[in-house]
């Protein structure tokens, strides 16, 4: 769930340009809404939808991704010269 509402928050910083406390504390709300509508209130109203689903499965595949490229550390003693 860390990483989902770090992912989240990233997304609101890049489209919104929202300062990262608040977008960490809007993409919580995200969450905990299951991706129904929020209202970021101000002088402006503003709701945001997320498809929560969505975000989750793309953030998969990009971990197993990454967990595919990374290299396997060499177990043992070094070998002597």
């Amino acid at each position: 769930m860390a990483l989902l509402n770090l992912d989240i928050a990233l997304r609101l910083v890049r489209a919104l340009g929202l300062p990262l406390p608040q977008a960490l504390e809007t993409a919580q709300r995200l969450i905990d809404a299951g991706g129904g509508g929020i209202t970021l209130a101000g002088a402006l109203s503003i709701e945001i939808k997320a498809d929560i689903r969505t975000l989750t499965n793309d953030l998969n595949v990009r971990l197993e991704r990454a967990v595919e490229i990374s290299p396997i550390p060499r177990r043992g003693r070094p070998r002597r010269k």
